[in-house]
């Protein structure tokens, strides 16, 4: 029975009477330190490998069934066996810790490195380390608690998905492209038979038709743009110079844009600029009066709202919610909705809160974390 492990962070209240380990079976979290007196505590279920070191003679004190069926050995066996025996790469920085915690006189915060474990029969596999100190309140004595993560198997897998994805964007670029050859040498058969023929109904289904291949051209389109959502891994854009780029790409004629920020940072998927080339073309296309488009920014307690705004005719409140449903709308309907998908991708949420008549807004609002000030020391 596969079980997962989750260490949940602890409010200040919780800082001192240690941290949590809970079990996704188990209807309360159950905490390290109650689990240290007499070793015998509920961890020896705990699916997570969990062990206990002294740091007064850096030897382990105890470890779980799971510790033992990672490491190889017997219960009794890793009991009192040196640190070093299956951490040879982690004392220093277990020492470094160490001294951390006791010239501020605080746990330990629950750090996670990279290292190598040493089995019994001698093998090396790589792990993550996860190291929190407490205080074993029965015995007085001073512990560490070693969480240990394999990381082998989800980097396999990482790989594997990342080959399946690589070969189905290959596929799906061939089979778009093949398509695509094939429409345009339908649209070519049909403006042939437009000059060949002077017949105004044969003309109106030739025109319908044409319409038709042209509906099926955009959403081909769509799913390129579509399918590059998640290819490549986010990084921090400045959201000012994102913008500019899309604006360059973009026939405004006597709109005028206004980037009313400077030294911004998101962090994002590479296909940020198509977020503000569509809000941008959608305003442009629906603003009828519109004649500025304005991006702005306020915070709103952790979070920061990224704003953008125009002065067209807006758009009315029973279409709020429905712009950004796919197919929705007097063109393709899916400029809108990939803004939607692409910023629920990353965390964020957009919405429309303008006020029809007055122009239209959406805001992207930004989870802490995943925006910076450069240059402010933010």
């Amino acid at each position: 029975m596969n079980h997962r492990i989750t260490l949940l962070p602890r409010s200040r209240r919780s800082i001192r009477r240690g941290p949590f380990v809970q079990a996704e079976y188990r209807k309360k979290p159950v905490r390290i330190n109650q689990m240290i007196r007499g070793y015998q505590a509920p961890s020896i279920h705990i699916p997570l490998p969990l062990f206990w070191l002294d740091t007064d003679t850096m030897k382990i004190l105890a470890g779980n069934a799971a510790a033992g069926r990672l490491t190889g050995y017997r219960k009794r066996e890793l009991e009192n066996l040196p640190v070093t025996s299956l951490f040879p790469e982690a004392i220093s920085r277990i020492t470094q810790l160490l001294r951390i915690a006791s010239s501020r006189h605080r746990l330990l915060r629950q750090t996670g490195m990279r290292t190598v474990l040493v089995t019994r029969n001698m093998m090396q596999q790589q792990i993550r380390l996860y190291v929190d100190k407490t205080r074993n309140t029965r015995k007085n004595r001073s512990l560490i608690l070693f969480v240990i993560i394999d990381d082998c198997n989800i980097l396999r897998e990482l790989e594997y998905y990342k080959k399946a994805n690589a070969k189905l964007h290959l596929l799906s670029s061939i089979t778009r492209h093949d398509i695509l050859n094939q429409v345009t040498a339908l649209k070519v058969q049909l403006e042939l038979s437009k000059m060949e023929t002077t017949d105004q109904d044969r003309l109106e289904y030739i025109k319908n038709e044409e319409t038709v291949v042209d509906i099926i051209s955009q959403q081909i389109e769509f799913t390129r743009d579509y399918q590059d959502i998640g290819i490549n891994a986010p990084q921090w854009f400045d959201v000012k110079k994102i913008i500019e780029n899309a604006i360059k790409t973009i026939k405004l004629g006597p709109v005028v844009v206004s980037i009313e920020f400077d030294k911004l940072e998101i962090f994002a998927d590479p296909l940020l600029e198509r977020v503000f080339f569509n809000l941008i073309e959608n305003a442009l296309r629906h603003g009828k009066k519109l004649t500025k488009i304005t991006f702005s920014y306020k915070e709103s307690n952790d979070n920061l709202i990224l704003i953008c705004m125009d002065d067209g005719i807006g758009i009315p409140p029973e279409n709020k919610e429905l712009i950004f449903t796919r197919g929705f709308g007097s063109n393709s309907g899916e400029g809108l909705f990939f803004v939607h998908q692409l910023v629920d991708l990353q965390g964020m949420s957009i919405r429309e809160t303008g006020t029809y008549g007055e122009g239209a807004r959406f805001d992207i609002r930004i989870p802490h974390g995943a925006f910076r000030k450069t240059g402010s020391g933010y």
